[in-house]
């Protein structure tokens, strides 16, 4: 009689009859020193990634804090000062828009701030 759910009975005889290879016991030796010596390898990595997971989120948290006070940071002196990186800003938000409208663009495009080959900021 066929099993009307079309599911596949496993039971203990059937699994104990299914033919489960393993490998020499020499080579399972082998795996078991291979794991048990990568083992504290992995918890290391593990530990070093969530040490420096909250080390960056110290200093996020320290670069807002620091943004939000209004206090300053290092500047490159190779970059542009603000004012003229403003002043680009406003020169491009003076010119008229093209004649079929203005255009939506995304805020990547519009954000596109890159640094030069000479290691200037390029906003534009």
């Amino acid at each position: 009689m066929s099993n009307p759910s079309a599911q596949i009975v496993l039971t203990l005889g059937k699994f104990e009859a299914a033919p489960s290879p393993l490998p020499p016991a020499s080579e399972q030796h082998c795996i078991d020193a291979e794991v048990a010596r990568l083992l504290p390898v992995a918890d290391e990595v593990e530990q070093t990634v969530r040490a420096q997971l909250a080390r960056a989120q110290r200093l996020r948290q320290a670069a807002l804090k620091r943004a939000f006070e209004g206090k300053p940071v290092p500047q490159d002196p190779r970059d542009d000062p603000a004012s003229a990186m403003l002043d680009r800003i406003r020169a491009r938000r003076a010119v008229p828009p093209a004649p079929n409208g203005p255009s939506k663009t995304s805020r990547k495009s519009r954000a596109k701030v890159v640094r030069t080959p000479e290691g200037r900021i390029d906003d534009g």
